[in-house]
């Protein structure tokens, strides 16, 4: 909003580029790894980051992706 982030999430769909131990369970030909979820504290509880994971895999899907793993740290 305004020019500033209000709501993020990461969509990992190479192996090549990304690491993380045994990538192999997370990505392949039709699964994506969503990760790096974050929403702007003064924007939360607005329906931005539903908003914006739902056009993730929507437009994922498009693209051929039918499983999806997830990524979250710990203290989230």
């Amino acid at each position: 909003m305004n020019g500033e982030v209000v709501s993020e999430a990461t969509a990992s769909i190479s192996q090549e580029s990304f690491y993380v131990k045994d990538s192999k369970q997370l990505i392949d030909q039709d699964m994506a790894y969503l990760s790096a979820f974050m929403t702007n504290k003064e924007y939360r509880n607005n329906g931005f980051f539903s908003r914006l994971f739902q056009y993730r895999i929507e437009d994922l899907k498009k693209k051929g992706y039918t499983k999806f793993t997830i990524g979250v740290k710990k203290d989230d």
